[in-house]
């Protein structure tokens, strides 16, 4: 039964890190940076309830993308911990 939830998550765990990517992106244009809290925010709704949340932390890590600092989360089940502010990498 785990092997069907597991393969179609690693069916669209892709397609879902590439729209979150292209979403980070357009709060970095709107806002010049953006956290994972700001994103979770912004694209919770649209992640199918039996994905796991967890691929949310590959979408940043990404050449385009560049930590310049750090906030606290204002996730309550995260106590408080630091996480990473980034902002798009500029092409010259």
């Amino acid at each position: 039964m785990t092997t069907i939830p597991m393969s179609l998550f690693e069916k669209n765990r892709r397609a879902y890190v590439g729209y979150a990517r292209r979403q980070a992106r357009h709060l970095c244009y709107k806002f010049g940076r953006v956290t994972i809290d700001d994103l979770r925010n912004f694209i919770e709704d649209s992640i199918p309830a039996w994905m796991d949340r967890r691929f949310l932390g590959a979408v940043l890590v990404s050449p385009e993308f560049i930590p310049f600092g750090f906030i606290k989360t204002k996730r309550k089940s995260s106590h408080g911990r630091l996480i990473r502010i980034f902002r798009l990498r500029r092409i010259k």
